[in-house]
């Protein structure tokens, strides 16, 4: 038999649900949505501590080309 665990979306997701709604799930889904609440939190204190964001929409040499810029502006 399948443990079920009731979830309170508000608690989970505030920006998306103004009033408490309780879910029962599986304990599987329960897990997983865990998980992903963790690797967000994980990913904004990184964002906080390095005041860096990662963007998939930007090159992967961009900031080589920024430290390029600044050292050719400074001593040239």
């Amino acid at each position: 038999m399948l443990t079920k665990v009731r979830v309170n979306l508000r608690e989970m997701y505030p920006k998306y649900y103004n009033q408490d709604c309780f879910v029962e799930v599986d304990q599987a889904i329960y897990d997983t949505m865990n998980k992903y609440n963790h690797i967000d939190a994980v990913y904004k204190r990184k964002v906080d501590y390095h005041k860096e964001y990662i963007s998939l929409d930007r090159s992967p040499f961009l900031e080589l080309k920024k430290l390029a810029l600044m050292l050719t502006k400074t001593y040239c």
